[in-house]
């Protein structure tokens, strides 16, 4: 079994360490093949979601405006696919209700941006499937989306990470299609 836990060595991982089981957690509990990162940086919640997937059959896409150093060690993984570029340009890579999961984490954690790349990514989300949302706290916009707009929503079903005694203001919050 190829393991990425190593990721504690990179230096841009601290936001992540308290949201490691989390992530673990979520990722390996979904039935499904494929899933999605917007927004990679150096990998780390890549590395996290790789490891909880193991030796499954899945594809990953990854992607990101830059394509750092880091993560190019984890394309030699057949089933890791890096898109240079923006989100909004990678949509039409897939295919709708082909996601099991989708993590979005994007600069700058806007309101507005929540919402565009939510309403662009939705239609790919399968039944079933999960939104994880990076930096969903009240300082961000990704949290006022999550709360004012997708909570409100009988299709999705929210759930919060309570925040960690290591960046709370950077905890995740996850939704699952339910219809």
């Amino acid at each position: 079994m190829t393991t990425y836990t190593d990721w504690r060595h990179i230096p841009t991982n601290e936001d992540m360490i308290s949201y490691a089981d989390y992530y673990k957690d979520t990722v390996s509990k979904i039935n499904g093949k494929y899933f999605a990162e917007l927004g990679i940086r150096d990998g780390v919640s890549t590395r996290i979601i790789m490891d909880a997937l193991g030796d499954a059959d899945y594809r990953l896409y990854l992607v990101d405006i830059d394509k750092r150093p880091l993560v190019e060690e984890l394309l030699v993984d057949s089933r890791v696919e890096f898109f240079h570029g923006k989100a909004e340009d990678a949509i039409t890579h897939f295919r709708n209700r082909s996601l099991s999961f989708l993590h979005i984490d994007l600069d700058p954690h806007s309101f507005d941006q929540t919402k565009v790349i939510f309403e662009l990514y939705e239609p790919k989300i399968k039944k079933g499937g999960i939104v994880m949302f990076h930096d969903c706290t009240p300082q961000w916009g990704v949290f006022t989306f999550v709360n004012e707009i997708l909570l409100k929503d009988r299709d999705w079903k929210v759930e919060f990470c309570s925040p960690g005694e290591i960046f709370p203001h950077t905890a995740p919050a996850r939704a699952t299609r339910l219809k």
